[in-house]
């Protein structure tokens, strides 16, 4: 599927995200981008596993592949990644920023994996989502499913293009809150989502760890 049809689907999540997460208080960008990213993570383990939100358990190293890839000698990724995507729609915006270290982040979320709440994020407190990023998954995940479906998207696709819904919000983030912040806010919840089993409902952050006792026995 084209890179094109992709960004066009990450449009149309970025409304319906929009649409989710509009308050009366209105759209807080930290919440936005967590559930993004979120989504994503969940995304990518249930696109290398080929299975269902009911069926994905651990993460392998084929779900990290497309969320990020080491780079090649030559200095250039070694394939579309979400965090090629992301890097890639920055520079096209002439945004010069240092996007933090996806093997740290890697590291910071397997060392964290029994605890909670989960993801940990290394990011300031103000800077927390007002709700906790993986709820977003059982929230959204059918009607991602539906954009995915009108632009006949598999599941690698659809991972691409919540990439390229993300590289879009994060373009325009600068604007309202540090991108540095922004960009680790997204990795964190990237990678940690995607080492979770996925949530079958919402639940409280703080009863995760019960949650992954029962769902990866």
């Amino acid at each position: 599927m084209s890179s094109a049809t992709e960004s066009t689907a990450g449009l149309e999540i970025i409304s319906l995200l929009m649409k989710h997460y509009n308050k009366p208080s209105g759209l807080h960008n930290e919440t936005l981008l967590g559930a993004a990213a979120a989504l994503t993570g969940e995304s990518a383990l249930l696109a290398a596993q080929g299975g269902t939100a009911a069926e994905g358990k651990r993460v392998t190293e084929k779900a990290l592949r497309l969320i990020f890839s080491p780079a090649k000698p030559s200095g250039r990724s070694s394939g579309k990644t979400v965090w090629t995507i992301i890097r890639l729609m920055l520079k096209r915006e002439g945004i010069e920023i240092t996007l933090p270290d996806p093997e740290a982040a890697l590291q910071r979320m397997t060392t964290a994996l029994n605890s909670s709440p989960f993801p940990p994020l290394s990011i300031p407190v103000q800077n927390h989502p007002r709700e906790w990023s993986p709820n977003a998954c059982p929230a959204l995940r059918l009607k991602v499913n539906e954009i995915a479906a009108r632009y006949d998207l598999d599941r690698t696709g659809k991972t691409m293009a919540l990439g390229f819904a993300l590289a879009y919000m994060l373009a325009k983030a600068g604007q309202m809150i540090d991108l540095q912040i922004a960009l680790t806010l997204v990795l964190e919840t990237m990678i940690g989502v995607a080492h979770m089993p996925p949530l079958k409902q919402p639940l409280p952050a703080r009863e995760y760890v019960h949650y992954q006792a029962q769902h990866l026995a």
